[in-house]
């Protein structure tokens, strides 16, 4: 019987052993110890953290578990300038960005004036919003008060 485990009755063979798919083998990715069965290669190289895996911005061989890590600072990575949420739409990659900033200041400097401007405009609504609000609760509480002072007088 095979060493496997493949409960084939075999004359041992190099042949046999080259394609048995129960004979165990170690993992080829530098630093990974794990031993699995040939038959279980292919779901060992979807999840082995020690696979060489392209980089998905610049391409470049990583190891799996450097991947996150790697691509956070990825020059090649396409990132919205950090002003992008008060109109400067510009997409650029990380690598440009410094650049970006530095030709684009006069630009972003009138989005961050704007932009505290509609602030402050909404700011004095609200503010006129809550005043308003305050003298319907101060109308409330004396409307209440007359109708609980009626109620105790008919009683």
């Amino acid at each position: 019987m095979c060493p496997g485990g493949c409960r084939k009755v075999v004359n041992l063979t190099k042949d046999h052993q080259l394609s048995c798919a129960h004979i165990l083998q170690s993992c080829v990715n530098n630093g990974c110890n794990v031993k699995y069965l040939k038959k279980d290669l292919s779901h060992h190289n979807e999840v082995c953290s020690y696979k060489l895996i392209g980089c998905t911005y610049c391409h470049t061989d990583i190891i799996r578990i450097n991947k996150e890590k790697h691509e956070v600072g990825c020059l090649n990575e396409k990132v919205k300038c950090i002003y992008y949420e008060i109109g400067c739409k510009n997409e650029l990659y990380h690598r440009d960005l410094p650049l970006h900033e530095q030709t684009h200041q006069t630009e972003h400097t009138r989005l961050i004036y704007i932009s505290l401007t509609n602030c402050k405009n909404e700011l004095l609504i609200s503010n006129d919003e809550i005043k308003v609000l305050k003298r319907e609760n101060v109308a409330f509480k004396q409307e209440n008060a007359a109708l609980k002072q009626k109620n105790v007088v008919i009683q």
